[in-house]
């Protein structure tokens, strides 16, 4: 193979670094991140701004609408302090004040029976005992529970029918009594609804 001439270019890549020059860094290319934050804070200043500008307006308006609040109620209040109507002072003038029972008090209702059923107005309870789709189920179920000596209650919503026990009691012990039997005697599953 035939020899190619290389020429010598170190005297044009040569660079001559004086003692007095300072070497200066190439330029860098801008961060993205710090350019991607820079512009969200100015977003946000600038979105700030324009909210406040909008704003003012209602703000000074109610503003306002407080400062003629605050000065008509100065003016009732000095309006109320100018009249000559004397103020009478109140004074409590009893030497014993009493807040608790005497012990004979105390004695008298020990001896009273105590009441430890509370007692009600006749109210009404309503105890669910199933929903049916087929009319004729519901019809058997309401038979059921009018053998067994109960009121019955049927509530239809679209094509389904709820059929309950309504009956009436005067206490909750009654009204627990009530759940109990009809737990045994129509349906074991049965729950009050109200």
């Amino acid at each position: 193979m035939p020899e190619i001439p290389f020429k010598d270019n170190d005297s044009l890549t040569k660079t001559v670094v004086f003692e007095n020059e300072q070497h200066v860094p190439p330029p860098v290319s801008p961060n993205p991140i710090g350019k991607f934050i820079f512009i969200s804070l100015l977003f946000v200043l600038i979105s700030t701004g324009g909210y406040y500008l909008a704003t003012t307006p209602f703000f000074i308006e109610k503003w306002a609408d407080m400062r003629k609040i605050m000065d008509a109620w100065k003016e009732q209040k000095i309006a109320v302090g100018k009249t000559d109507v004397p103020v009478e002072i109140v004074t409590d003038d009893t030497e014993e004040v009493v807040d608790f029972p005497s012990d004979e008090e105390k004695d008298k209702a020990k001896l009273l029976p105590e009441n430890k059923e509370k007692v009600v107005k006749e109210q009404v309870v309503k105890i669910a005992i199933g929903v049916f789709g087929n009319p004729d189920n519901a019809a058997r179920m309401v038979s059921k529970i009018e053998k067994a000596g109960f009121k019955s209650f049927t509530e239809t919503t679209g094509n389904l029918t709820k059929v309950g026990v309504e009956q009436t009691y005067k206490s909750l012990a009654e009204k627990l009594e009530i759940l109990e039997k009809v737990r045994s005697e129509v349906e074991k599953t049965a729950v009050i609804i109200n």
